[in-house]
């Protein structure tokens, strides 16, 4: 009982630190959350590469567990059991948060966004956005075309 205690008292930590983008000491970091931190930094780095233009391909599941020296099979165990979510959704959601804020802050087509996003093909993109969010890129980016249209109409009165 007081390991389990115990286990959620880090786990917690974990997150607080994590989300506010604070370095969790060491003293506190098991091997099992030292991947996980390790894996969100990656995929951090590996995002920002990709919006930079550095690199033009996606890693895979394969390549960050290279990267942290595990296995791809534990690696992923690894992050199913300190998130409760897959190293995959970890990927899409990150993509998903950039591909929106391309489509709401930018006038980049689709097709240019799904290229920058490492997609070889459009209708990948547009599946794959449609799925996550419940309509497509062009729909989700018409409702901010409407909101800042109205903004502009109630700014003059």
């Amino acid at each position: 009982m007081i390991a389990l205690i115990r286990y959620k008292s880090t786990l917690r930590t974990f997150y607080y630190y994590h989300f506010l983008m604070v370095p969790i000491p060491h003293k506190i970091l098991t091997r099992k959350h030292e991947i996980t931190s390790r894996f969100l930094d990656l995929l951090d780095a590996h995002i920002d590469d990709i919006l930079a233009g550095k690199i033009n391909y996606a890693y895979k599941i394969k390549d960050f567990a290279k990267r942290l020296l595990v296995s791809p099979t534990h690696f992923s165990n690894i992050i199913k059991l300190t998130t409760k979510r897959s190293p995959g959704e970890f990927v899409e959601e990150r993509l998903v948060a950039e591909a929106k804020k391309m489509l709401s802050e930018t006038t980049m087509s689709v097709e240019e966004i799904s290229h920058k996003l490492t997609f070889q093909d459009p209708d990948a993109f547009r599946k794959f956005f449609k799925r996550s969010e419940g309509k497509t890129p062009l729909e989700y980016r018409g409702r901010f075309r409407i909101v800042e249209f109205m903004e502009a109409v109630t700014s003059k009165w």
